[in-house]
């Protein structure tokens, strides 16, 4: 997914008014890339009229254009803003954060598993002031609510032995205001960055696959070289071999041939010493 990856981000890139709002992916991803010359593989996506969603290296990248509200653009007129895009980006609204103090629980449900209970009737339970319940005997409670200002004032509470009682609720503190996007602003970008993520995953396993492709001829051509160098050292071996007995049998021929000469000349020495000692003789 597109965003996930430790080597990649997406930025949510909008143009300022005074620039040609109509301008196209492929415009906007040359004037980034003389601006921002970090050998990168710009990618692009016009979700409307001047908003672009936009890969960049990493969330650290996405930060250093974000630093200023308004970045302005080589090669061409143009001024944009850029902010990380993300799962939050595509977040509907933030529930607020309350402390309210309930009255009129029962003592049967003045312990945690019932104020759960409790709280869970107007929003979603985040913690609850047991230390004092065990003091006072006073229910105080931190829930989420989608808008504190519209708690009802009362509701109704079923007990486990199945008696109903009213419970009465008053804010005491506003932890944090929650928010809500309008529907122009869930309409723009949310398909488009949904199309966004499908294309990068399909780019991401063609990649991989085509990796893996490689990898296996190279593997292959790796073991085609490796039999090709043993032939080829067997057949060196075996001509070495081959002159080294040829050599041997030169060297075995030449001595035989040296022997037969000396015993030929021995031979001749002595049947000439023999003549002459007959010779004396006589």
């Amino acid at each position: 997914m597109m965003g996930a990856g430790k080597n990649d981000a997406v930025a949510l890139v909008r143009l300022r008014e005074s620039c040609d709002l109509e301008i196209e992916a492929e415009t906007l991803i040359k004037c980034l890339a003389k601006t921002y010359p970090w050998r990168w593989d710009w990618k692009a996506k016009k979700v409307s009229d001047g908003v672009f969603l936009v890969n960049f290296p990493s969330t650290a990248r996405i930060n250093e254009a974000a630093v200023y509200d308004w970045v302005p653009l080589k090669g061409g007129n143009i001024t944009v803003n850029v902010r990380v895009w993300n799962d939050d980006a595509m977040a509907v609204g933030k529930l607020s954060v309350v402390w309210i103090r309930a009255k009129g629980v029962p003592k049967s449900m003045k312990n945690y598993h019932g104020l759960c209970e409790v709280g869970s009737t107007i929003g979603y339970l985040q913690a609850v002031d047991m230390e004092l319940m065990s003091k006072t005997g006073l229910v105080r409670l931190k829930v989420a609510v989608v808008d504190h200002t519209k708690i009802p004032r009362w509701t109704k509470l079923t007990t486990p032995d199945l008696m109903v009682f009213r419970i009465f609720f008053e804010v005491e503190e506003v932890v944090e205001n929650g928010w809500a996007k309008d529907e122009d602003e869930l309409s723009q970008g949310y398909e488009e960055w949904m199309d966004f993520q499908q294309e990068e995953e399909e780019s991401r396993e063609a990649k991989k696959a085509k990796t893996n492709e490689e990898g296996v001829a190279k593997n292959q051509l790796c073991a085609s070289t490796r039999t090709r160098i043993a032939a080829e050292e067997r057949d060196t071996a075996l001509k070495e071999q081959e002159a080294a007995n040829i050599l041997m049998y030169s060297k075995n021929v030449n001595k035989d041939k040296s022997g037969n000469m000396e015993e030929e000349v021995g031979s001749a020495s002595v049947n000439g010493e023999g003549e002459k000692l007959r010779g004396k003789s006589c």
